[in-house]
């Protein structure tokens, strides 16, 4: 009698194990570990009788289902995170940036074969100052920052630009997430906010993105129409 309920119980727990890879791939159930904790009390004590059943086969087995639940814990983010990024975005640590002087954007885009939207060929620039930064993983770029004073009879202009290529997002950019307002620039579209500050200075953070890469601006101008006339400068750096 024990025999024979022990083959129809292996039986159930091999096809209960065989059908597992099937419900992980199409269902990513998250619920899957949980399932198979309760198949596993259900499991461990069967009744013959008054009597219960015990034997070291079914431990074994027990194990193994232990084993594979414990994978299937582990496993189960991995296969959503690939589903949510099937562009094999690669992660760098964030932590670990660092960075290196540069001449400007277009020294840059000269050294490097890249063509970076600049300010380089503004007349009314009085300070400029360039630094890339880079991952320390591999020396990918991460962004390069640009932060410049311009000057001239009608304008006046303190700005700090960010370019970045990478497609993942980096904390210090943050603040450009809440950009409530957007406008159409030389049908770029531009999302900014901006504000008056001692009834002289308009404030405004802007971000676009032009040709793959984003570009992220915070500027004080004394021009309330500041955001128009930068964003058409910098396109026309690229011609």
């Amino acid at each position: 009698m024990s025999k024979k309920i022990d083959k129809q119980e292996q039986k159930a727990i091999e096809e209960y194990l065989s059908s597992i890879p099937e419900q992980l791939a199409e269902d990513d159930d998250e619920h899957l570990a949980q399932k198979g904790l309760s198949y596993l009390q259900s499991q461990n004590q069967m009744p013959v009788g008054d009597v219960l059943i015990k034997n070291r086969k079914r431990n074994a087995v027990v194990i193994s289902l232990a084993v594979l639940v414990l994978l299937v814990c582990v496993c189960t983010p991995l296969i959503v995170l690939t589903r949510e990024n099937p562009d094999n975005i690669i992660y760098y640590d964030e932590s670990r940036i660092y960075f290196e002087e540069a001449d400007s954007v277009s020294e840059y885009n000269r050294e490097n074969h890249t063509w970076f939207l600049s300010f380089d060929a503004m007349e009314s620039i009085v300070d400029m100052d360039c630094q890339v930064y880079r991952f320390a993983e591999d020396g990918t770029l991460a962004y390069i920052r640009t932060e410049l004073i311009a000057q001239s009879d009608v304008l006046y202009l303190e700005l700090e630009y960010y370019i970045k290529q990478v497609s993942q997002a980096l904390s210090i950019l943050d603040r450009y997430n809440y950009l409530t307002d957007h406008t159409n620039i030389s049908d770029i579209e531009v999302s900014f906010s901006m504000e008056m500050i001692d009834e002289m200075l308009y404030h405004t953070y802007a971000a676009f993105e032009y040709n793959g890469v984003s570009y992220y601006l915070n500027f004080q101008c004394t021009d309330e129409n500041g955001l128009e006339q930068i964003v058409t400068f910098m396109l026309e750096s690229a011609k």
